[in-house]
């Protein structure tokens, strides 16, 4: 389509995260990108309204304002994207307060194209969009949510036109990494269901990335989706200073007498800890944890946080005797015949109630 002559200046700038290169539709209109990464780190399997990427469009000219419109857009989803999603949104508003929804679609092919019910008046100064995703509960673990902008349509001097991307664009790097986890809230948490098939990273409430929170103290039970499993912790790291202390307790409740493990120091900076294997002797199957930084100061971020790693393992292959019975009838030693509250990687030796004794590997 051959645009009228327009001899006021003016640009717009539509910028998304991150892109590569693209045709400029006029030189008059320019579109942006560039992506911010702490925004776009992982997305969780079954997350609703999961940021993918973020547009701008600015108007710089105030002449040309009256009757300019954003009539739409269009991206493309890459790789696997449309399998793991139901649907994808596009908003105004922020990241951290999407706004209204614009348009939705349940999409059917890669290109996905948005189109308003009313067209959004173009304003002096930036405006912010969102696109956003439904993502699958059975999403598959390791794949990325990728997009691509395709364009941006709008309407300037009563002509409807596709806007594309300006070089570098088009197609940010990477994509958002879909995985399976629980972020901590202060206070009680309650019961996180463990699935039988995946395994679940649990993090500080800052997640992978951030600190956790200063005066943060919570509580969270693990279970399994399913009888005769038990909950299996590796513990990547718990990383604590002396401000801070974290526990972990065999079965559903908070209790010193099925205390596992306590992660605490004395040193100011952060010092990290490990264990391979924590794995639930409950009759129930549970595990239990609680973090403790009501004494972190208020000028210090509490710590690192942790990264735990959850999965349930079938009691009877880790000889697990007792799941369904009583917790009394089994008791779990070192090699060195310490008793311990639950099985470690390694060799354990399980004692029942009636004398007898076996080694059990745990991997």
């Amino acid at each position: 389509m051959i645009k009228k002559n327009i001899t006021r200046c003016f640009a717009i700038a539509a910028v998304v995260l991150g892109m590569a290169t693209v045709p400029m539709k006029s030189e008059a209109v320019i579109v942006r990108g560039f992506q911010q990464k702490d925004c776009l780190n992982a997305v969780n399997a079954g997350d609703k309204a999961a940021p993918i990427m973020r547009a701008y469009v600015k108007m710089e000219d105030t002449d040309i304002l009256e009757g300019s419109k954003l009539l739409g857009a269009t991206i493309e989803l890459k790789g696997n994207t449309i399998n793991n999603i139901e649907k994808v949104y596009f908003h105004s508003g922020t990241v951290t307060a999407v706004g209204n929804v614009l348009a939705e679609v349940v999409p059917t092919t890669n290109e996905v194209t948005f189109t308003l019910a009313e067209p959004l008046d173009l304003v002096s100064g930036t405006q912010q969009f969102w696109f956003t995703v439904d993502v699958k509960s059975n999403a598959t673990l390791g794949d990325e949510i990728d997009v691509l902008l395709k364009s941006f349509t709008l309407l300037i001097d009563d002509f409807e036109d596709p806007y594309l991307p300006d070089e570098g664009t088009a197609d940010p790097d990477g994509g958002r990494l879909i995985v399976y986890q629980y972020l901590m809230k202060n206070g009680d948490n309650g019961e996180i269901v463990v699935p039988a098939d995946m395994t679940l990273s649990f993090f500080d409430d800052g997640g992978s990335n951030n600190d956790a929170k200063k005066k943060f103290v919570s509580t969270a039970t693990f279970v399994p989706e399913k009888e005769g499993y038990a909950v299996k912790f590796v513990v990547n790291y718990v990383s604590m200073n002396k401000y801070t202390k974290f526990y972990i307790y065999n079965g559903g409740e908070v209790n010193d007498a099925n205390l596992i493990e306590t992660y605490e120091t004395e040193e100011s900076d952060d010092v990290r800890f490990t264990n391979e294997g924590i794995v639930s002797t409950s009759a129930d199957g549970k595990l239990t944890v609680k973090f403790d930084g009501s004494q972190a100061e208020d000028s210090w971020l509490t710590c690192d946080g942790w990264d735990i790693s959850v999965s349930l393992v079938d009691a009877t292959t880790v000889g697990i005797q007792n799941v369904g019975m009583s917790e009394s009838k089994t008791s779990i030693f070192t090699l060195d015949g310490r008793r311990q509250q639950t099985l470690r990687k390694g060799i354990n030796i399980i004692r029942t109630e009636d004398g007898k004794t076996q080694k059990l590997l745990v991997k």
